[in-house]
C-alpha cells in the first residue's frame, strides 16, 4: 500500500521562537504517511520565517506557506484550508503555532484517522506557561467536546462540508465555530483517547492565557486537573520526546 498524505495546517503571527520550535517538531513522516505542512502567516512574519522554512525544506520536510491578513482569524484559517485542498490529502491535522504533539501522539493520531470517516479530537491537553515553565492539565467540561489543538480530519469529513470549516468572520472562538459548522451539517467530532502528549504553550498575546485557566472567572477556581512545576514539566517533556517545547520558555517571544 502506498504512503498516504497528512496535511498539517497552522497559522501564526509573531512569537517566532515558539513557531519555529513547533514547526521543527512536526515529523517528516509517520508509519504509512508522509507529512506536508502549510503555515499561514502575516506579512510581518515573512522576513523572519521564510529563511527558516527554506532550511526545513532542505532538511527534507514538505513545508510551504501562504501570506494572509491576520484578521478575521477565521478567514485566515479558511484560506489556508482552501490551499490545502489542492494537495489531495488523505487527512488533515489542525495545530496552533504554539501547539506541540509528541511522536507517540502523531502516530496514534494518523492510525486512528486512517480508519474513520469522522473527525477526531481529544478532551484533555497540557498547557505550559511560557514565563514560569509550569504546566497544567486541562480537560473540557463536556465529554463530547474536544480541546482545540490536535484535531484530525479524514478527507471524507472535509469533502462532506466542502472543505469549509469557517463560514463566518471571527477573531476568537474559532475552534468552536468549526465544530458548530460540522455539526450543523450532520458531522460530529469523535472525542477519543490518543496516547502521548498534546501541549499548548501559553505566553503573551494569547487570547486565553494560562491565568484564565488557573483562576477561572476570577473566582479562585482552577480549571486544571493537575499542576506541575517547571522541573517536573521539563522532565515530562523530555520523556515523551518534546524537548523542542522547552526551547521557548522563560519569556522568549
Amino acid at each position: 500500500m502506498s504512503e498516504r498524505l497528512l496535511g498539517v495546517l497552522t497559522a501564526m503571527r509573531g512569537r517566532h521562537a515558539i513557531a519555529k520550535a513547533m514547526l521543527r517538531s512536526i515529523p517528516k513522516e509517520l508509519r504509512g504517511w508522509r507529512v506536508l505542512t502549510l503555515v499561514v502567516m502575516d506579512e510581518t512574519d515573512v522576513d523572519e520565517m521564510r529563511p527558516f522554512l527554506r532550511e526545513l525544506y532542505r532538511e527534507g520536510k514538505l513545508i510551504t506557506y501562504s501570506v494572509e491578513e491576520n484578521s478575521p482569524l477565521t478567514k485566515k484559517w479558511q484560506r489556508g484550508l482552501n490551499y490545502m485542498r489542492d494537495f489531495r490529502l488523505d487527512a488533515l491535522c489542525i495545530m496552533g503555532s504554539d501547539d506541540f504533539a509528541s511522536p507517540e501522539f502523531w502516530q496514534a493520531g494518523v492510525d486512528l484517522v486512517g480508519i474513520t470517516e469522522r473527525p477526531i479530537g481529544v478532551r484533555s491537553c497540557w498547557m505550559l506557561e511560557q514565563s514560569s515553565g509550569r504546566m497544567g492539565l486541562f480537560t473540557m467540561g463536556s465529554p463530547e467536546r474536544p480541546v482545540g489543538c490536535g484535531r484530525f480530519y479524514p478527507k471524507a469529513a472535509l469533502d462532506s462540508v466542502g472543505w469549509i470549516l469557517w463560514d463566518i468572520d471571527l477573531d476568537r472562538g474559532i475552534d468552536g465555530a468549526a465544530e458548530d459548522r460540522m455539526e450543523r451539517l450532520g458531522i460530529k467530532i469523535d472525542v477519543v483517547e490518543i496516547p502521548g502528549m498534546i501541549l499548548d504553550v501559553k505566553g503573551e498575546g494569547n487570547i486565553n492565557g494560562f491565568e484564565k485557566f488557573q483562576d477561572f472567572l476570577g473566582a479562585g477556581i482552577s480549571r486544571f486537573d493537575r499542576m506541575v512545576e517547571r522541573e517536573e514539566a521539563e522532565k515530562m517533556l523530555r520523556d515523551c520526546g518534546l524537548e523542542l517545547a522547552i526551547v521557548p520558555l522563560a519569556g522568549v517571544a
